[in-house]
């Protein structure tokens, strides 16, 4: 199977068309470009015979670099039998909440 076939200059010059596209790095990792010039990295893959599609990051806070890395780890979880998908929800749900910091004062005068 053909493997990286994107460059990271043709993954920063892609131009949004009609309607979404998928620019395919082989593996089953690819750039899907939206209409409105969006781009995100992509996995699919394929486990317990139902094909699934894993959003990887959008670039450019993504590049095709980390993406690559990104899907071999994907890749490695589906070869163990675990769903990435599932494992990310996993994941976030183990996060401690985010700190929220009180608005208004925080001592009172008086």
């Amino acid at each position: 199977m053909a493997s990286e076939l994107l460059s990271a200059l043709e993954v920063r010059n892609a131009k949004p068309g009609d309607k979404p596209r998928k620019l395919r790095d082989g593996n089953g990792l690819h750039l899907l470009v939206h209409p409105n010039g969006s781009k995100y990295f992509q996995l699919r893959y394929t486990l317990h015979g139902k094909e699934k599609t894993l959003q990887l990051g959008a670039y450019p806070e993504m590049g095709l670099a980390d993406a690559r890395v990104a899907a071999k780890g994907a890749r490695q979880l589906v070869a163990d039998g675990t769903d990435p998908v599932q494992n990310r929800r996993i994941q976030e749900a183990k996060k401690p909440p985010p700190l929220q910091i009180p608005s208004g004062p925080l001592l009172s005068s008086g």
